[in-house]
């Protein structure tokens, strides 16, 4: 018995069973890999003009705290939750509500090309995120994990911006 209770809570990790870490982290290195093929191989620059005119205390606290926060309670929490007010079991008006999140999501960065190239794999990611971890009961935890994982995509962005030129 002592085997299979200690069996149970190495299976989870803060809560969560050792298959949801894995979806998450696949979805962030996805979401890291997507910029950096962007970036470096087919040399499409994401200069984002809101954040150039701040100071860098602004631009980080714009990135690694507002941002995640704002933008997953309006693109993945709000938009999803409030058309699915409107049907509460349909499947299909969910996989709807998930694409309107993400189109909103891309749209809300910009409307060059090089915009809509550069977050999409982060938008898809950050939605997916979402509807995965989303149960009636758990809607906090689909939030918080989705802030999570928009914050942790922040943080390696910001850092692969520093170091690699």
């Amino acid at each position: 018995m002592c085997n299979n209770t200690s069996s149970n809570i190495s299976k989870q990790i803060i809560g969560f069973h050792a298959h949801e870490w894995h979806l998450f982290l696949c979805l962030l290195l996805i979401s890291i890999g997507a910029d950096l093929f962007l970036s470096y191989v087919c040399h499409i620059d994401f200069d984002n003009d809101i954040v150039s005119n701040m100071s860098v205390a602004e631009e980080n606290f714009a990135l690694l705290i507002f941002a995640p926060i704002v933008e997953t309670l309006l693109f993945q929490f709000g938009v999803i939750e409030l058309l699915l007010l409107l049907r509460k079991n349909d499947r299909i008006y969910f996989s709807i509500a998930c694409l309107i999140s993400i189109v909103l999501f891309i749209l809300s960065h910009g409307f060059r090309i090089e915009d809509i190239l550069g977050v999409s794999a982060i938008g898809i990611s950050l939605t997916y995120c979402y509807a995965f971890y989303r149960t009636k009961e758990s809607r906090m935890k689909a939030f918080g994990l989705t802030s999570l994982l928009h914050f942790l995509y922040n943080v390696l962005s910001l850092m692969l911006s520093y170091f690699i030129p």
